[in-house]
């Protein structure tokens, strides 16, 4: 009940079946529980700053999703709840054993460094980042890939940025539907009124089956951002 805060990727892959969070604890770093798989949080009661909703474990305050555990979620349906603003660092990191069909809430802004890295998702809809996305982080989306819920196949996914998007992530889209059976095809499209100006290093590195189609005005386009990769235009 001592500790105060505890650091980014501090118990990363550790094999702990649970942690409690007391009121003490002010703090919790970007990917604190990484591959926890077992991990259950204990909150106490009324606690002023984080929170427990579906075994997932929030910052109240930044209204903030810090940590999910595939592992311990009973169903194959994740919502994540409207009012959520950011996905932290690691959220979801390297789930590759379930399909998960995760709705994103519309009120989202900002999803972090490795969130979704590694996520075999199961969707049915052309797109599930709302209205009012601004960032992605570095490799949040790398090594993902889709799959339609109703037939267990891969399939062309549709993934539409807003026009409040800014910034793209180093990696963030790399490897993106190169599975282990097959390609996934996933069609990404950053409309004209979008305020992204940079391509960053390895955006989109060896995604062998990603349709780009950016029509905002690009600045500069950083290094391997489309290296090994087959499909994008330039509206």
């Amino acid at each position: 009940d001592t500790i105060k805060s505890i650091g980014n990727l501090a118990f990363a892959n550790a094999n702990i079946k649970s942690i409690n969070i007391s009121t003490n604890l002010q703090h919790i770093g970007g990917g604190a529980f990484m591959g926890c798989n077992e991990c259950a949080y204990k909150i106490a009661p009324n606690h002023p700053i984080f929170t427990v909703m579906d075994k997932a474990l929030y910052n109240k305050k930044t209204k903030e999703l810090m940590a999910f555990n595939y592992y311990i979620w009973p169903d194959q349906w994740f919502i994540i709840p409207e009012g959520i603003l950011s996905i932290g660092d690691y959220a979801f990191y390297d789930n590759r054993s379930n399909d998960m069909h995760i709705s994103l809430p519309s009120t989202l802004e900002h999803i972090g460094d490795y969130a979704f890295y590694g996520v075999s998702f199961s969707v049915e809809s052309k797109g599930f980042f709302g209205n009012n996305l601004i960032s992605i982080g570095d490799y949040a989306f790398s090594e993902d890939n889709f799959k339609n819920p109703k037939t267990g196949q891969a399939y062309r996914m549709e993934i539409k940025l807003p026009d409040s998007f800014e910034t793209l992530g180093v990696g963030a889209f790399a490897s993106i539907g190169n599975n282990s059976v097959g390609y996934t095809p996933v069609s990404l499209d950053i409309p004209s009124g979008a305020k992204l100006t940079e391509i960053p290093d390895r955006a989109f590195h060896q995604a062998e089956n990603l349709f780009v189609d950016v029509a905002c005005k690009i600045n500069k386009v950083g290094e391997y951002a489309f290296l090994a990769w087959s499909a994008f235009g330039f509206s």
